[in-house]
């Protein structure tokens, strides 16, 4: 994935599933999580149906990815439209966990200030 919103742009009039998941159970959203797309990500927040908590072959959500690369407008957008900040992979590791173990410590103090 390339980052390219205006490829997302061009598809979401032909209302493509945009919960699809591949081979790993990684959705678009997942990978433009990954790769710190924020336009990308805000197209995919802006479609109805979107789900915020599909996990991958890992356990790993969108906000995981996200936490891992220590994006903070990613991780914001996506705890702002509701992603759970709390939820484990199947290794038990949660956003806060992959924050701390990369040092990103803005991540850091905002998922503690956010969590419940």
């Amino acid at each position: 994935m390339n980052g390219s919103s205006s490829v997302i742009e061009a598809l979401l009039p032909y209302r493509v599933n945009v919960n699809h998941v591949d081979f790993y159970c990684r959705t678009a959203l997942s990978l433009a999580a990954e790769g710190g797309f924020p336009d990308v990500i805000k197209l995919l927040l802006g479609q109805a149906e979107i789900d915020l908590e599909i996990s991958d072959r890992m356990g790993r959500t969108s906000l995981t990815w996200a936490a891992q690369g220590g994006n903070m407008e990613v991780v914001k957008l996506l705890t702002e439209a509701g992603a759970d900040v709390v939820k484990g992979d199947k290794s038990g590791r949660t956003p806060l966990s992959w924050v701390l173990e990369y040092g990103h410590t803005k991540l850091i103090k905002y998922l503690i200030k956010i969590s419940p």
